[in-house]
């Protein structure tokens, strides 16, 4: 497991936060890319079996649109709401270097989430607010905990 040391307020594992590298041969969807693009300014959930090409469609978005994208992989740690809310802090934080430090939890793993998750969102609506004024996607995908796919 490598962790990410520079650029973020906190260690994380680079790997969650990475946008994967579009391979070569993958298969294109312009009328899906186009749909997209399209209707950027909605919310946008896709549901399917696996091996049906979701995450290759927004690794085929990633890799063409001109939009920052902040890609988070989701697991098992992720139902914990403050891992969660850290790890998208995380992918800002990767994607755009000037972001700045945000709230870290400091419960003890066996308190309560619910009001560190709310500081912890509040802290970062407020600086998505301050200091992100373009518009920007943000992936969140994992197949192996039944969580749909969310741009």
């Amino acid at each position: 497991m490598r962790q990410r040391r520079s650029g973020l307020s906190f260690p994380f594992m680079e790997s969650k936060i990475e946008v994967p590298r579009a391979r070569e041969g993958l298969l294109r969807r312009p009328r899906l890319f186009q749909f997209i693009e399209e209707h950027l300014d909605r919310k946008l959930i896709l549901i399917s079996a696996a091996g049906y090409g979701k995450t290759s469609l927004l690794i085929d978005l990633a890799d063409r649109t001109s939009l920052p994208v902040c890609w988070y992989s989701v697991d098992e740690a992720d139902r914990d709401p403050v891992v969660l809310l850290e790890g998208l802090r995380a992918t800002i934080e990767h994607t755009f270097p000037g972001f700045p430090p945000g709230m870290i939890s400091t419960r003890k793993p066996s308190a309560p989430a619910l009001a560190d998750a709310r500081d912890i969102v509040a802290s970062l609506l407020r600086d998505i607010h301050r200091h992100l004024p373009e518009r920007f996607i943000v992936r969140l995908c994992e197949n192996l905990l039944n969580i749909p796919c969310t741009v």
